[in-house]
């Protein structure tokens, strides 16, 4: 009795003190965007600007550009008071299916991801193009992703000076993708560029293992979004859309993850990531979970595809935003898909 009573007593201490360093993300509930006459669209990826401005791109565009947003929260508890969607900055060129965006404030460029060509670009605040552009290796061009599974996830950390990118789901040398017929975590190669576009660091992250049990009508999974914080760290987005044969019975399962690259080893160069020990897999800390659904008695399913941080609160907590893509609204008259917002507060 008293070896359990001091088991209990040891667990309760250590517990105490992970509890008491660990970080948690509190998420407020999703809005619908249509509250404030948002038009629908399919909104892939955000940016904040400063102040109550933020960058917003649509992997269905009218043409190559970005939307440019207002979006104030109560600066006590993070509460969406208003949106407002103002100007499309836009170019001449053609859409390229912009997945994420991210804006560097030191030098005031926005730089898109797009997974039609597989390219990261620098924009001006006008949406122009400025003649430079991420040097994407050959083993993560556009030959070398499956099918609609290129770049997702942008950002930029002012800590490091870094950008971060990966895939959506596994590239073509690296096995398949993971899904339905091969429920696997996906192995992706998440990588750094630095301020001059040039290859950094390579490091290794495994998703979740879908939990698909059903046949789907469709089913896309993967990496959606990164965002970096301020200490150096990175929140990643994992998805899982399970659209089920009759669309009734159709979920997403959002989850969170924080990593943080300076403790993680790097890929080495030139080697099959088939070949390497789970040692050089980034740990990685569950932050937050959700599902939302469509079935009889619930119909809050959201394709989240964006994420970004937003404003600290008075009392110096971080926020972060999340918005889903709706497919332009992709549905019937019985049901159709809403564009939402989440706010999602950091807690030390």
């Amino acid at each position: 009795m008293k070896k359990i009573c001091f088991l209990i007593l040891i667990a309760f201490i250590f517990g105490g003190f992970v509890n008491a360093d660990a970080q948690s993300l509190q998420l407020m509930k999703q809005k619908k965007m249509s509250k404030w006459g948002i038009p629908a669209a399919n909104y892939s990826g955000i940016t904040y600007l400063g102040g109550d401005r933020y960058a917003v791109v649509c992997d269905k565009q009218p043409s190559d550009g970005y939307y440019e947003f207002r979006i104030q929260l109560n600066e006590e508890t993070g509460k969406i008071e208003n949106i407002e969607r103002l100007a499309f900055h836009n170019n001449e060129g053609k859409t390229r299916d912009a997945e994420d965006i991210c804006y560097v404030k030191e030098i005031n460029k926005l730089y898109i991801a797009a997974e039609d060509d597989q390219r990261i670009i620098e924009y001006d605040m006008e949406g122009q193009p400025t003649g430079r552009e991420m040097k994407i290796p050959e083993s993560l061009g556009k030959d070398c992703i499956h099918n609609n599974y290129g770049f997702e996830s942008l950002t930029f950390s002012d800590k490091t000076a870094l950008f971060w990118t990966c895939t959506e789901n596994s590239l073509k040398k690296d096995g398949v993708v993971a899904s339905f017929e091969n429920p696997i975590s996906a192995k992706l190669r998440l990588q750094s560029f630095n301020q001059n576009l040039q290859l950094f660091t390579q490091h290794l992250y495994l998703t979740d293992a879908p939990r698909v049990k059903k046949n789907p009508r469709q089913i896309a999974f993967g990496v959606t979004a990164l965002t970096g914080l301020e200490n150096g760290e990175l929140l990643v987005l994992e998805r899982e859309f399970f659209v089920a044969k009759k669309y009734i019975g159709s979920y997403v399962i959002n989850k969170i993850y924080k990593v943080n690259p300076s403790v993680s080893p790097t890929l080495p160069a030139k080697q099959n990531i088939n070949d390497l020990s789970n040692y050089y897999a980034m740990p990685k800390m569950l932050m937050a979970e959700w599902r939302t659904r469509l079935n009889l008695t619930k119909k809050n399913i959201a394709n989240y595809e964006g994420m970004c941080l937003g404003p600290k609160l008075k009392d110096g907590r971080q926020t972060i935003l999340l918005i889903s893509d709706s497919q332009s609204g992709y549905g019937n008259s019985l049901f159709h898909l809403k564009d939402y917002i989440r706010v999602g507060i950091l807690n030390d």
